[in-house]
């Protein structure tokens, strides 16, 4: 490989490792990184590959109250030519970031709605409490 294309990587991984906050582990082994700053290693990584389809199972598991913050400051700056799969459980995280949800709950889909109103359905609201038995809702009714 040329070593300018090795240095334009070096400055793009730089940049990644810039955006997640750890751009003072960057010659960490991995093994050294906590538990969260592993999992902002991981959407660093998935980053410099430019995808046009982001996959993200849980990414703000583990990760402090600072790192979340993080994680949707770089979400937000995804380019919009960027679609994203979000599974996540942090309320917060979803309400912040998604246009579009669809809750689950034993295995079946409770709403697939906007953000707001797919958070502030009885059925949503109900699985959170943990008094929901898995039955999706009446498409007429929404219950």
């Amino acid at each position: 490989r040329r070593p300018a294309h090795l240095r334009e990587r070096a400055a793009a991984a730089g940049s990644h490792l810039e955006a997640v906050g750890l751009a003072d582990a960057a010659h960490w082994p991995a093994s050294r990184l906590s538990h969260g700053q592993r999992r902002m290693l991981d959407l660093a990584a998935a980053l410099a590959g430019e995808p046009r389809l982001l996959l993200l199972d849980e990414p703000a598991a583990g990760l402090t109250d600072g790192d979340i913050g993080r994680l949707l400051t770089l979400l937000d700056s995804l380019p919009q030519s960027v679609a994203v799969i979000l599974v996540e459980h942090h309320v917060e995280v979803v309400a912040h970031f998604a246009r579009t949800v669809t809750v689950l709950a034993a295995g079946r889909v409770l709403v697939t709605a906007p953000t707001g109103e797919a958070l502030a359905h009885p059925s949503v609201r109900d699985a959170y409490r943990g008094t929901v038995t898995g039955t999706a809702p009446d498409p007429k009714t929404g219950r």
